[in-house]
């Protein structure tokens, strides 16, 4: 077993996302450092920070090469970070004339941080166009189902009957905001500063360098941040929120569809080793262990965060050891969610049979704000609180009307499907709300 559940052969299906896994392999994290350099040279070059022949001519060359992670191993070790062996490595395969010009003015920090910047922004993105699918499935549950009640629950115990297509809502409306809050360009910057954050072996032509290095490689062109971390966090937040919205969506489906409610089927569940008849939750315990390990790299995250002065090196560590977890946590949750909830068969008859099974327990609220119109509410609860214990699991209907004589509509009020609040205008609000951010 590989030290991590992403990469593992064995495991790695389970938890990730092939594509979103492959921004954060060796191979691409250092061919994200070789576009760093390539861009810095022809930046440098447009900027006259280096001669502009000779920089353009650089960019070309450094394009390329090819760098084995390998050699990169040992030189890593000594120095805790990569970029020293990789200007080495680079060195090597650019004319000789123009290696002077090589990483000329940035620092270690401004490399590697800027190559996990392209990663994380490719992996955003791959996973924002996951939301749509994950939208559209949710979307179709809550218009098919505005009108299937169901039982409620809080802290685990039967609350009131509510609408399915409104649990499917308030899935949507979580992925809502991950599309409103998503991270646009300028959530991804280029770390370019030198030494200290000052510019001082670039020169003059500093600002304008970073400027071009932004467009060429699409960042974010932001004052140095390589003490501060709150463009990290920023990131790390974002993605953090992804695992938790869909490890959300995996609690509710791991309840609803347990063997002894059964009010959604799975299309896919995991079989065990010795008990023939089981259909495991797979996908949506799957997502729970995502949310929470994400929760987890988050925090170590904002450990990280805490650099002392000008560069830590203990801090940054930390970054390398909790940010590829975290794109690749998010990234599975996605995938996950949108497979999970393409085959997601919710059961109406079940939930109605679960409904009646619980006899008006559920409707208790709804009796007494109807005995409220007749008697001051304080009255109106306590009535129906007594009326409750009395019944104990019985027909409480019976023992209320034995209790009091107001004009109440009994058969109305004992209609579960009566009592679903606003459920439409609240479907009706959040599919708006999905089709005015573009995902429906």
């Amino acid at each position: 077993m590989t030290a991590s559940l992403f990469t593992s052969t064995v495991f790695g299906a389970l938890v990730s996302d092939p594509e979103v896994s492959a921004l954060f392999e060796d191979e691409a994290f250092v061919a994200g450092m070789v576009r760093f350099e390539a861009a810095l040279a022809q930046g440098e070059a447009e900027a006259g920070a280096i001669p502009r022949e000779a920089g353009l001519a650089l960019a070309e060359a450094i394009g390329g090469a090819r760098v084995d992670p390998a050699a990169l191993r040992a030189g890593t070790a000594v120095a805790a970070i990569p970029a020293p062996a990789l200007v080495a490595e680079l060195r090597a395969q650019v004319p000789a004339a123009l290696g002077q010009w090589l990483h000329w003015g940035a620092t270690s920090q401004d490399v590697v941080d800027t190559a996990f910047v392209l990663a994380l922004r490719d992996a955003a993105a791959l996973i924002d166009a996951r939301l749509s699918t994950t939208a559209g499935a949710l979307a179709r549950l809550a218009e098919a189902h505005r009108r299937t009640p169901m039982l409620g629950r809080t802290w685990a115990q039967h609350a009131t009957p509510m609408s399915f297509g409104l649990v499917a809502a308030y899935w949507l409306a979580a992925v809502v905001e991950l599309r409103r809050s998503a991270l646009g360009p300028e959530a991804f910057p280029l770390q370019l500063g030198g030494a200290v954050g000052d510019f001082s072996a670039i020169g003059p032509a500093g600002l304008e360098t970073r400027a071009r290095m932004a467009e060429i490689l699409g960042l974010g062109a932001r004052t140095p941040w390589h003490a501060d971390r709150l463009p990290i966090l920023k990131i790390g937040g974002w993605l953090t929120q992804v695992s938790v919205a869909f490890g959300k969506i995996g609690m509710d489906l791991i309840a609803l569809s347990q063997s002894d409610v059964g009010e959604v089927r799975l299309g896919s569940a995991g079989g065990s080793s010795t008990m023939p008849q089981k259909q495991n939750p797979v996908g949506p315990s799957t997502l729970v262990a995502l949310a929470r390990s994400a929760v987890a790299a988050q925090g170590t995250l904002g450990q990280a965060a805490l650099h002392g002065l000008q560069r830590d090196g203990q801090a940054w560590i930390l970054d390398w050891a909790a940010l590829p977890g975290l794109a690749l946590a998010a990234g599975g949750a996605a995938r996950i969610a949108e497979e999970t909830l393409a085959a997601l068969e919710p059961d109406a008859a079940r939930m109605r049979a679960n409904l009646d099974a619980a006899g008006a327990a559920p409707l208790a609220e709804a009796i007494s704000f109807a005995l409220s119109a007749h008697l001051p509410r304080a009255e109106a609860q306590a009535l129906v609180k007594s009326a409750a214990r009395e019944a104990a699991g019985g027909d409480l209907i019976a023992h209320l009307k034995g209790r009091t004589d107001a004009p109440i509509d009994w058969d109305r009020v004992s209609d579960p499907a009566q009592d679903l609040g606003l459920a439409d205008a609240l479907i009706d609000e959040i599919l708006a709300a999905a089709a005015e951010a573009g995902l429906v």
